[in-house]
């Protein structure tokens, strides 16, 4: 028989296969991410449980909304000792009542955010209508065994690509209670160069968004005025990058 990890693995991969092949990025609806996690949550909980509470869990983007829903299913004895949460793409009001059941009652969930994630930044606002995701900002008031971390300086300004690599020294720094560190350089400097071209881009591009794909969204004038507030909030912001 399977071991209770293999299992456990085997159940992420296959929820994580069935999204990518029900939902596809280019056609994905928020609200149905949303409804699949909520839908999917029982079976991860249920494979989780096996651990019996020796265990930890990351999660990314829109995969800590699948966390949220799912770990606080669990008896508080079976929940993780660790839970850590990057760039998690679900708002805070949403995250809130879940945050305290999502680890056993000796555990901690680690909560890493970035302000210069332009993915939440910009998508996940169009998205929800406007709310700030959980990822781009600390915790508006603290939670028992919740801590909020600044992601920025490990991933630089490209920052919601790149949590996998700066995963584990940003972990062991939050586990050890170590500021963040000051970085400053080139690398960080093409980072933001990049950034700049591609939201130039990508603001030549909002314009002519079709009519059609304005009707996905609940109505398609809080929409367009959605867009238009997030257009010019980021032409404010593409000069701030530049150097």
């Amino acid at each position: 028989p399977a071991s209770p990890a293999a299992s456990a693995l085997g159940a992420c991969r296959s929820l994580v296969t069935r999204w990518r092949l029900q939902r596809p990025a280019r056609h994905l609806l928020f609200r149905e991410a949303e409804l699949a996690a909520a839908q999917d949550a029982r079976l991860l909980a249920e494979e989780c449980s096996q651990f019996g509470g020796d265990f930890r869990v990351v999660a990314f983007s829109l995969g800590c909304r699948l966390a949220l829903e799912a770990l606080p299913l669990l008896p508080p004895d079976r929940r993780p000792r660790e839970v850590h949460l990057c760039a998690a793409a679900v708002t805070e009001r949403f995250a809130r009542p879940h945050l305290p059941h999502a680890c056993s009652p000796e555990g901690r969930v680690f909560h890493y955010f970035s302000s210069s994630d332009e993915v939440l930044n910009t998508g996940f606002r169009l998205l929800s209508q406007g709310d700030p995701a959980l990822g781009s900002a600390p915790l508006a008031q603290s939670l028992p065994n919740v801590t909020s971390h600044d992601a920025s300086n490990y991933c630089g300004v490209l920052v919601h690509d790149s949590y996998g690599s700066a995963f584990d020294r940003m972990a062991s720094d939050a586990l050890q209670g170590r500021e963040p560190p000051v970085v400053e350089g080139e690398w960080l400097q093409r980072q933001r160069a990049q950034l700049q071209s591609s939201v130039s881009a990508a603001l030549g591009r909002l314009p002519s968004a079709p009519t059609a794909r304005l009707g996905r969204l609940p109505s398609a004038p809080t929409a367009r005025e959605i867009i238009d507030t997030v257009q010019a909030w980021l032409q404010q912001r593409v000069p701030r990058f530049g150097r």
